[in-house]
């Protein structure tokens, strides 16, 4: 890690002291509705928009999206008196930032951060909750550098089929270790931050931590925003019809408490985007995953750590190498105003002999936005239908420390691999009330303990089947596991510059294999939160 250390210094300083000042960006909101609105809103009001890498590092798009928000209507509280709408209280709570300093040269931002919830779960008397607390701070130094950093402290007592899962990978779903404490709960926390710099309008240098997400479906299948926030500096170069970012990144591992050792490894990530008119958009990815220094073994990244040419460590690597190089192709085709298909590709390894499976994974899906065409006032209805695929050992390795993941979580697929996936989603949104609805269906392979059968991506990669079905029982290494998780939610946003909403959700959450269901749970929930984050729980 220290040759990236000493890179970010050496381009921040240069940076620094070349660079004039020029115009603020800051990165979009990567929850998924808000993310949807973000595109849709770009697209109905500018010519064309590189969609495939997020975060938007947004620039020219900043007078269509207000701070957080993609749902702020100008119009909010209209027959309410001026004298009301004035009042420092009313205006915090319904159309302002908490505080905020502004001026040509320095400006800062800060908001407080929530997710408070509780949850009852049918048939239990415990009670299950989240207390999150944060702080947001984000602003722009001169008119070139923009920063932002946000820190939450949390406890929760889980569901039980979400507290299964913290106790098995160490973390909670996307916000890090954990520590185990009575009464089934648990403690973490979790920071982000980044330091945006605008060389020219052509090029834009990013370094901080956090996450990233590849695609247009609810899926990446090359890189997601499912797993915990990581170190990375990112390169964005645009040229006419042409992006080109360059994404590094550590990520770390862990088999016991965070807190006592973990092992890092990095990975280069290049995506190219082509974008010919503002219906189509084409884009090549590129990954590699280089494994960093453990007790057993001291080693060094090399500079074709940082080659920032697309396909040239594939071509000196391969496909089959301890590096795990994963290419991708992802697409968006626009089939008339409100629709878009979308689909992606993903191959991780090319099958040498004849016993042995390719690696890949792919994805198709429509979505359709303003369902009902602008014809209700101050109603948008959003649907999308998604198919995911991954091939079994796909984003795994031989070397578990070279294997597609971090904190002990896939950084593609919650899943992992070996599975197929249907995902239906509605939302519809009035003024500032949202409904939205998500079901999915996955079913995949179980695993054998002690044992990588077919979809962990935290074991090695064994294909050899004299050892994988140890017992030589067929039937007790074959079982299809089901996930059925279905949830409908409506919010009401108090705030829409931070996204504060309140809101209640019910859900069901069944697991079943081949002979039986195994658990099945239906919970309601409500609370109050800032929306700005995706948690997947849909596992």
């Amino acid at each position: 890690m220290t040759n990236l250390k000493y890179i970010f210094i050496i381009n921040f300083i240069f940076i620094l002291g070349y660079t004039k000042i020029k115009a603020q960006q800051y990165n979009s909101n990567l929850e998924f509705f808000a993310r949807q609105a973000t595109s849709w809103k770009i697209e109905c009001d500018t010519q064309s928009i590189h969609s495939s890498f997020k975060p938007f590092i947004v620039n020219k798009f900043s007078n269509i999206i207000v701070c957080n928000s993609d749902f702020y209507n100008k119009k909010r509280d209209c027959n309410l008196s001026k004298k009301l709408k004035s009042r420092w209280i009313y205006r915090k709570l319904r159309s302002e930032n908490f505080l905020e300093y502004k001026s040509s040269k320095f400006s800062i931002i800060v908001n407080p951060l929530l997710n408070i919830g509780y949850t009852k779960l049918a048939g239990n008397d415990h009670n299950y909750f989240i207390n999150s607390r944060g702080i947001e701070l984000k602003g722009h130094i001169g008119k070139r550098i923009s920063y932002y950093t946000s820190f939450y402290e949390n406890q929760a007592r889980f569901v039980p089929y979400i507290a299964d899962y913290v106790r098995q990978h160490l973390v909670a779903p996307g916000q890090g270790a954990v520590k185990i404490l009575k009464d089934d709960k648990f403690d973490f926390s979790r920071a982000e931050a980044y330091l945006n710099i605008k060389i020219n309008k052509n090029l834009c240098l990013q370094f901080g931590h956090g996450k990233h997400f590849v695609g247009n479906g609810y899926r990446s299948l090359l890189l997601s925003d499912n797993s915990f926030s990581y170190p990375y500096l990112r390169i964005n170069f645009a040229y006419k019809k042409w992006k080109y970012t360059l994404l590094w990144s550590q990520y770390q591992i862990f088999k016991t408490a965070y807190y006592n050792y973990h092992n890092r490894k990095y990975s280069a990530i290049s995506h190219l985007s082509w974008l010919p008119n503002k219906g189509f958009e084409l884009s090549l990815f590129e990954s590699v995953m280089w494994a960093g220094n453990t007790p057993q073994d001291s080693r060094k990244l090399n500079l074709n750590f940082f080659n920032p040419i697309i396909l040239s460590r594939t071509a000196i690597y391969g496909l089959d190498n301890e590096k795990n190089v994963l290419l991708g192709i992802d697409a968006r085709v626009k089939l008339y105003k409100y629709a878009r298909l979308f689909a992606q590709f993903a191959l991780d390894n090319i099958a040498k002999k004849s016993e042995d499976n390719n690696n890949y994974a792919f994805q198709i899906g429509i979505k359709h936005y303003d369902l009902l065409h602008n014809k209700v006032p101050n109603t948008s209805v959003f649907v999308q239908a998604e198919f995911n695929y991954i091939s079994e050992y796909t984003y795994g390795n031989e070397k578990i420390l070279q294997s597609y993941w971090h904190y002990n979580q896939p950084l593609t697929h919650p899943a992992g691999s070996g599975l197929q996936e249907y995902i239906a989603i509605f939302g519809v949104a009035f003024r500032d009330f949202t409904l939205n609805s998500k079901l999915f269906y996955i079913k995949n392979n179980a695993n054998k303990e002690d044992a990588n059968f077919k979809n962990s991506i935290f074991m090695p990669n064994i294909t050899d089947k004299n050892i994988i079905l140890r017992d030589n029982n067929q039937e007790t290494a074959d079982i299809n596991r089901k996930i059925l998780k279905c949830e409908i939610e409506l919010a009401y946003t108090i705030n829409p510059v931070n996204n504060l909403q309140v809101f209640a959700s019910w859900s069901i959450h069944s697991l079943s294999n081949n002979y039986t269901t195994l658990s099945k749970q239906k919970f309601l929930s409500f609370g109050l939160r800032t929306n700005i984050n995706n948690y997947y729980y849909d596992f």
